[in-house]
């Protein structure tokens, strides 16, 4: 039964997230079925809850996804052009990641905190939206000298 109730709550939570979208591919659903089966790994009920119940409109998500689109690349000029990770222009970028993720976190330091540990554990997932592991680690050591 218990198997059941989560196989149920998966689903539910799919069909929440497909009934957004236009069209859905069958590799955006295979990868959908992913991020819910290791979102729980590193996430508690209530933060996935939490995070469930926090909606941007579509023109936010689409301006989110647009300044994480831009900040990944300006990371990732820096990290190709060899910039120290505690040169100003990598803090700024590491300043502007933290304030990014804080936002989607809705300020909720634990989700920061899982997200981190998703990131870490999983550099190189497809799911990452462009961030691999070198760039990850870039970032988290820019971090450190904010």
């Amino acid at each position: 039964m218990e198997v059941q109730e989560q196989l149920y709550r998966r689903l539910e939570s799919m069909y929440e997230l497909l009934e957004t979208q236009q069209e859905v591919q069958p590799e955006q659903f295979i990868k959908l079925i992913e991020v819910i089966t290791m979102s729980e790994k590193y996430f508690t009920q209530e933060q996935l809850e939490k995070m469930k119940n926090r909606h941007f409109s579509p023109e936010e998500k689409k301006e989110i996804d647009n300044q994480w689109t831009e900040l990944i690349a300006k990371i990732r000029k820096e990290l190709e052009n060899k910039t120290p990770a505690n040169h100003p222009d990598a803090i700024k970028l590491a300043n502007r990641w933290q304030e990014l993720t804080t936002r989607l976190a809705g300020g909720d330091p634990g989700i920061v905190k899982a997200a981190e540990h998703f990131y870490a554990e999983n550099p190189n997932n497809a799911l990452q939206y462009g961030v691999d592991g070198e760039l990850y680690k870039y970032i988290k050591k820019a971090m450190s000298h904010i």
